[in-house]
């Protein structure tokens, strides 16, 4: 979950600080800009009302949704419209953002309510930590080779969240009224919640 987290922010993340990259490697005009930045900055809500009505809890969902993020990945590499360009950026962050609400879920009903803030504060920072070395690598390759051979690190992370959401969702995760059983815990007088031990997968 940790890691899914991570890597879902990695990807938005390079898309907001980069996405420009790839219109300025095509001559965009300046008048471009705009709307490609506020077609980026529509997915937070289109996300969360995307996120309502995918189940990624299902293979069958997270399946078609991961080859429609991968793809959206690879245009960056090849496509040199910039209309194309600007398209596979907001279904790329889009299907993030609406994964990524999704892992959250997860990983909130994994752990107890005491801890959560923490462990969201924690997740936060750990993906700071990862966009920082990742940045670096990306503006050097991008500087080297251009932008079109940087977007592959993006398509390497887009395998890999498919990889991990397909592993979570043929786990078998149970839903949020069920996640948790109770058991006696010495010492307690009584039985808590235990803490689901895949939060950590």
């Amino acid at each position: 979950m940790i890691a899914l987290a991570v890597l879902t922010s990695l990807v938005m993340t390079t898309i907001f600080e980069f996405g420009p990259l790839w219109l300025l490697a095509l001559g965009a005009a300046a008048a471009f800009y705009g709307p490609h930045w506020a077609g980026l900055m529509s997915t937070f809500g289109l996300g969360g009302m995307l996120a309502g009505r995918l189940h990624f809890d299902r293979w069958t969902t997270v399946a078609p949704v991961s080859a429609v993020f991968v793809s959206a990945s690879l245009v960056l590499t090849t496509s040199r419209s910039i209309i194309v360009v600007t398209l596979a950026q907001i279904v790329l962050v889009l299907l993030m953002m609406a994964a990524s609400i999704h892992i959250t879920r997860l990983m909130h009903d994994a752990v107890p309510s005491a801890i959560r803030a923490g462990v969201a504060s924690g997740v936060g920072a750990v993906s700071w930590m990862v966009f920082l070395p990742f940045a670096v690598g990306f503006g050097f390759v991008s500087q080297e080779y251009g932008v079109e051979a940087a977007g592959w690190m993006v398509v390497v992370v887009a395998v890999v969240v498919s990889v991990l959401m397909l592993r979570v969702a043929l786990g078998g995760r149970r839903p949020a009224h069920a996640a948790a059983e109770l058991e006696p815990v010495a010492g307690c007088g009584g039985a808590v919640r235990a803490p689901v031990a895949e939060a950590v997968a």
